[in-house]
């Protein structure tokens, strides 16, 4: 049985903190695992795009974020930069 997860391999600073966005790579995390529940379903890994808003972010009061998903791979970014990126990939489970 496989499990999907987010792989990270681009991580910025974001501009508000001293460092990576921690909310946005939970956000994707939790993200990778739909995208993977729907690859089951249809069988091809679907392209989609939005916008999300972290209220509960330490560093300012509303972070506004927009996220797209292609092709299985997952990028989040802010008004002038990619935060994070990376890709879906299948592990088995243990």
């Amino acid at each position: 049985m496989y499990h999907d997860t987010f792989d990270l391999t681009t991580c910025a600073r974001c501009a508000s903190r001293s460092g990576p966005c921690l909310a946005g790579l939970a956000f994707l995390q939790h993200l990778s695992m739909s995208l993977g529940a729907a690859r089951k379903v249809t069988g091809t890994m679907p392209d989609m795009d939005g916008q999300v808003v972290f209220t509960e972010c330490h560093a300012c009061d509303r972070c506004v974020l927009n996220w797209r998903a292609t092709a299985g791979e997952l990028e989040l970014a802010g008004a002038d930069q990619v935060l994070l990126q990376g890709r879906v990939v299948a592990q088995a489970l243990q």
